[in-house]
Formats: structure tokens, C-alpha cells, sequence
């Protein structure tokens, strides 16, 4: 493939695509406690129920682009999202990280409620579902999530060249499921470079804890007696003490077939819980979750990637992928980047388009369940203790490898892509992205997560007040970077 758009001077057509980006953050008072306050009228209006809307909490706000065919064009719209909110909401303030602010009680989170919308009851007992399931401080965590798919005409000409004897649909999902291997596969070197939440305020303890006791794990509990969270973790969001389910863990859900991926998923979604079930649907005469079942509907799967395809109203999120298969793929394991205003820079979403090219270069004809759970393991590994010197991980044959020697092929594979997409402008953008990433293997400083602890202790705050020192200048700032003091 690299060989085939060196030699037809078809890079051009790398740098097209289709992008949009998902960003949620927290609607907080002064003191850093969640807002209470309903979710804003002027938010539920037509021209902006697409944009911003509500996650699981009614204070947890959720910025939506629209679909842009290049990355400036997406972050102009997030950035004019941020300003109608920050003009919006009285002088509330935007919480800028993944894990949450000040969190009370479980039961005074709020569910966000949705009156205005013909399926908004169903919304509401799915979200109480989660609280039952998973509790409510659980889903206050926060995201990126990434969405992508290529350009017609690129799709066009890698099916004139590639296909073999089938559909183009057929040749698309085939592409889609390939790319999604791969990055099931490397996932772990974006959440080393970009993780961003390597600790959490003191009222999240209670998850930690109800984590390890649930789970009887005892790989849980030595990660939680070893670590100084502050000292080794990247992404406490990405790992098990955040927002993942023990079905990442129970099901491995194949990225080999489609209909294998489409069945799977309609397994689990059909499979009795135990738990669940004692719980029940209803409790003092209210619907409290879905159903019993191991997830409530396709919404549940908190993979670190999903196949969509835009459903219609007869259709389930699966029906649709069955019936017209992969439009595009969700990438859900950025953490919000508290440097950031907007929760992520444009460099950061060039560097994804770059790891998403190196995934559609590279052969991969398949993932085992075994290489399913190495990945899985790395995955946590990194998110917990990829600040720690001296980490190894898993290849697919089981060997024990350097992270930063497995990092440093991976950036050769990249940096080729950057160099063949700057052919097509005669510059030298991609590979400067790409340097200054590859940078963080040797200087651990300009990881986001150590950046996050070195200010807290520069300036001997908490999380919470380091949290609040941001959202305040976010809230005055026009620009779109928070420049360390």
C-alpha cells in the first residue's frame, strides 16, 4: 500500500477524510462542586440539541460536531460550541479534565432527565441502569471520543486497487475491521502519549474501592497497594478503576468478520446477569434499569472502538451496521486534555489521523482471542503504571517486551506515513507532529500526565483547586491553549 500511493503520487488523498469530535465536560460552581442546576432552555432548542446536549448526569454537558471534511473546520465549530456554552451558563464553570470534580453522594448526582424528546423516558431508566450497575460517581467520568471515516474517493481508489472479488461495502468493512485490529492492537501507545488522568479527587475513592471489592481481582488489588496513582498512572479514565466494564473483561468481541462482531455483541446483549437480575427492573414502582441482561442495549459496550453506521428510526445501532455495514469507527480512549481548552489540540487529533493511516497500512489478518487479551492487558498496563521505568508488555506471541523499544518501532511506521503525506504539500508538518510526540519517550516531562502532577506540586494545590485554576482561565481566555505558568 505505502508502494502504491509513493508511485502514483496519490498522497494527496490521505490527507481527506471525514472527522467528528465528542467532547464532555462538567458544568461546576465556583468551589468546584458539581452544578445543580437544570440543563440550560436554550440548549434544547433545534439549532443547538445536535450540539450540545446532556451524557449522564444533568450537569454533564456533551459538545458534538458535526461531521467536517478537515480538522480546522472541526475545531472552529467545537471552539464556537465552548463560546455559546461559556456565554450560557451564568457564570458556572467547565470542568477541564476527564476524571470528575468534587463529587456528593450518590444519591445527589442528578440523572439527566429528557422531557423534550419521544424517547426520553427510555434515556432516563437506561441511565439509571448504569447507576445501579456500575454507580453513579462511575459515570461522571468524561471524554474525547474521536470519530472518523475516509474520503469516498480514497475509498474508491483503494477498492479499484485492492478488492478482491467483492462488494465495495464488503471491501469497506474488511478495511474498517482491519484498521480496528490494529489499534486494538497499538491502543496503548495513545494512551501513554495522551493519557491525561493520573489522579483523581478524594471523593472518587469510594469507586476505587468498591472496584477492587466487586471484583475480587487480585491483579486489581496489587495495582492498587503497588501505585502511587500520581506516580506511575497515565489514565486512571482508561483503566479498570474508570470507565470500563468486567464485559471487556468476560467477552472477547471479535474485530475479525463483521458478523461475527454483530453476533457477538447480540450474545451478550441477549445473556442473563445474575447480579442484575437480583436487582430487577423495578423498584418502589419505578423502571430502574432496561432489562437484566449483561447490557441494557449496543450503548453499553464500552469498547475502546466501535463500528457505526447512522441508524434510522426503525433500527437498532447493530441492525443498521447489519443491514449497510461500517460507515465509520469511534475511537473512545482520549482523555480530555486539561492543557487544552477545548479538551484537545489539533495536533493531538493530526497525530490520531497518523496512527489511524499506520493501522490502515499494516497487514493484520486477524486478532485471537489470546491476542485480544494481551492487548487488553498492555491497555491497562500503560493506563496504570506507563510512568513507571523500565515497563514491559506483551507482544502477540506472548514475549516480554520494552515499552519504549515497541514505541520507537511504532514511530518509524508513522513517521513514514507523516513523510509521505508531507510530500503531497512540500513540508514538514506530519513529521514535526510526529518528532514532538516521539519526544515524550525520552523526556517522560512532556507527557500530559506528568505535566499534570508537576504543576499540582509547582504550585502546592489539590486536584480540585488545580481543576478550578483552569476552568477559571478558560472561562476569560479566547485562546485555544492553556500556556503553563
Amino acid at each position: 500500500m505505502l508502494t502504491f500511493f509513493k508511485e502514483n503520487h496519490k498522497s494527496h488523498r490521505l490527507l481527506s477524510g471525514q472527522w467528528g469530535i465528542e467532547r464532555e465536560t462538567h458544568r461546576i460552581n465556583h468551589d468546584g462542586s458539581i452544578a445543580l442546576t437544570p440543563h440550560p432552555k436554550e440548549f434544547i432548542e433545534k439549532q443547538t440539541n445536535h450540539q450540545i446536549t446532556v451524557d449522564f448526569a444533568e450537569n454533564q454537558l456533551e459538545f458534538v460536531t458535526k461531521t467536517g471534511s478537515n480538522l480546522d473546520q472541526v475545531f472552529n465549530e467545537l471552539e464556537q460550541i465552548y463560546q455559546r456554552v461559556n456565554q450560557s451558563i451564568n457564570g458556572e464553570l467547565m470542568w477541564p479534565f476527564s476524571m470528575p470534580p468534587r463529587l456528593p453522594a450518590e444519591e445527589s448526582i442528578p440523572i439527566a432527565s429528557f422531557p423534550h424528546l419521544q424517547d426520553g423516558q427510555k434515556k432516563e431508566i437506561y441511565r439509571r441502569g448504569l447507576a445501579v450497575r456500575y454507580g453513579k460517581k462511575l459515570q461522571m467520568i468524561s471524554g474525547i471520543h474521536y470519530n472518523y471515516s475516509f474520503d469516498d474517493q480514497l475509498l474508491n481508489l483503494l477498492y479499484k486497487r485492492f478488492s478482491s472479488n467483492q462488494s465495495k461495502q464488503a471491501f469497506n468493512n474488511e478495511l474498517y475491521l482491519k484498521i480496528g485490529r490494529n489499534m486494538l492492537k497499538y491502543r496503548w501507545l495513545l494512551i501513554y502519549l495522551f493519557g491525561a488522568s493520573p489522579i483523581a479527587d478524594s471523593s472518587y475513592q469510594s469507586v476505587f474501592e468498591d472496584k477492587i471489592e466487586s471484583n475480587k481481582s487480585e491483579w486489581l488489588t496489587q495495582c492498587f497497594d503497588q501505585m502511587n496513582l500520581s506516580k506511575h498512572a497515565t489514565s486512571i479514565r482508561s483503566s479498570r478503576f474508570g470507565y470500563s466494564t468486567e464485559v471487556e473483561d468476560k467477552y472477547q468481541v471479535s474485530y475479525n468478520h463483521l458478523d461475527q462482531y454483530i453476533a457477538d455483541l447480540r450474545n451478550i446483549i441477549l445473556t442473563e446477569n445474575k447480579r442484575y437480575a437480583a436487582i430487577g427492573t423495578e423498584k418502589n414502582g419505578e423502571k430502574i434499569q432496561l432489562n437484566t441482561k449483561e447490557l441494557q442495549h449496543e450503548g453499553e459496550f464500552y469498547a475502546p472502538i466501535r463500528f457505526r453506521q447512522i441508524a434510522r428510526s426503525d433500527e437498532t445501532l447493530l441492525d443498521a451496521l447489519e443491514q449497510r455495514g461500517i460507515q465509520y469507527f469511534e475511537l473512545r480512549l482520549i482523555d480530555v486534555n486539561p492543557f487544552a481548552k477545548l479538551g484537545l489540540t489539533k495536533e493531538q487529533a493530526e497525530f490520531i489521523h497518523l496512527f489511524i493511516l499506520m493501522c490502515l497500512f499494516e497487514e493484520n489478518d486477524g486478532l485471537s482471542k489470546q491476542e485480544q487479551i494481551l492487548a487488553n492487558k498492555n491497555h491497562q498496563m500503560v493506563a496504570l503504571f506507563g510512568r513507571q521505568p523500565g515497563l514491559k508488555l506483551y507482544q502477540a506471541d506472548g514475549e516480554e517486551v520494552l515499552l519504549k523499544t515497541w514505541a520507537r518501532d511504532i514511530f518509524k511506521k508513522v513517521s513514514t506515513i507523516a513523510e509521505l503525506l508531507d510530500q503531497a504539500t512540500n513540508k514538514t508538518y506530519y513529521q514535526d507532529i510526529v518528532k514532538a510526540e516521539a519526544r515524550k519517550l525520552d523526556d517522560m516531562s512532556l507527557l500530559l500526565s506528568e505535566q499534570i502532577v508537576t504543576e499540582m506540586k509547582r504550585h502546592d494545590e489539590s486536584f480540585l483547586d488545580f481543576g478550578l485554576r483552569l476552568a477559571r482561565h478558560y472561562q476569560l481566555s479566547q485562546s485555544h491553549i492553556c500556556k503553563n505558568a
